[in-house]
């Protein structure tokens, strides 16, 4: 993969939340495209708030796993709504499962999934791209 991935861009006040969420978007799909294969292998992955029904949510991804000849190789879900996804142990399970030999990514309903701030989405970014794997969401971020 491309180093310049983990390159992050200094934003300042003046810049807009508009321009950070297309250079998260843009390593978004640097990080897919260095995973595409024959036929991925995704895990899928759900956040709800406290107390929440994930189906749902899980019945979208398969939805999007269908359409697009993925294999299911796991399903993860934390109900911690808006947390930082460092301190999630659904997420840990689901980038653990990344890698070579195992799952070439995770799917995810939005970014806000991940979460909305775009430090901690960054930084989930980041870690996907050390497991070698992608993220890939049913609504992009430009549709927030």
């Amino acid at each position: 993969m491309n180093a310049s991935l983990l390159t992050r861009p200094a934003y300042g006040p003046a810049q807009s939340h508009r321009i950070a969420v297309a250079e998260l978007s843009r390593r978004r799909a640097e990080l897919n495209r260095a995973t595409t294969t024959h036929v991925l292998r995704i895990e899928l992955y759900v956040l709800t708030r406290p107390g929440r029904d994930p189906a749902p949510h899980f019945a979208e991804l398969d939805h999007l796993a269908a359409l697009s000849s993925w294999e299911i190789t796991g399903r993860h879900t934390d109900d911690s709504g808006d947390s930082d996804p460092a301190f999630r142990p659904g997420w840990a399970r689901a980038v653990q499962a990344c890698g070579p030999g195992r799952a070439h990514g995770i799917a995810a309903v939005s970014q806000v999934t991940i979460s909305p701030h775009p430090d901690w989405y960054g930084r989930a970014l980041e870690q996907l791209h050390a497991a070698g794997a992608g993220l890939y969401l049913l609504r992009p971020e430009t549709h927030l």
